[in-house]
């Protein structure tokens, strides 16, 4: 259930990025490899939520709207439902979703940064560096 996807260069984070259009987890998948980190994906909050738990990332990216689970609802079980250290896992939304509504609804629920589609890759680097775990 938890397949990376390959990545050539060594990287910093585990990063699972949750969307339901393919080609924008693509994307987002080899611009994160890009700037060094690996990835796995998932197609809706709940496959998120179930890569999650096995695979453990260090962050996650995640859309809002999506079939069966929406990205709401995947902050919601990542902060309130998560075994050991994963509901400390800093969550990047990634949304076309541009009014104030949806930003605080995400961030309420516990997301640590809010960057719109289209992604533009500074403020991608911005939300990843600003949420980035800390070490020690």
């Amino acid at each position: 259930m938890c397949q990376q996807v390959p990545s050539p260069q060594h990287s910093s984070l585990k990063v699972l990025v949750v969307d339901d259009t393919r080609l924008l987890r693509w994307s987002m998948t080899r611009l994160l490899e890009q700037l060094g980190h690996r990835c796995w994906t998932a197609t809706n909050g709940y496959e998120g939520w179930q890569v999650a738990k096995s695979c453990r990332p260090d962050l996650v990216v995640t859309d809002l709207e999506m079939p069966i689970w929406n990205g709401f609802k995947l902050i919601r079980a990542l902060r309130n439902g998560s075994p050991g250290d994963l509901g400390r896992v800093p969550v990047i939304v990634c949304s076309s979703r541009r009014d104030n509504l949806h930003l605080l609804h995400a961030m309420e629920l516990g997301a640590d940064a809010f960057v719109t589609k289209p992604l533009r890759v500074f403020e991608l680097k911005l939300a990843i560096e600003n949420s980035r775990p800390s070490t020690g």
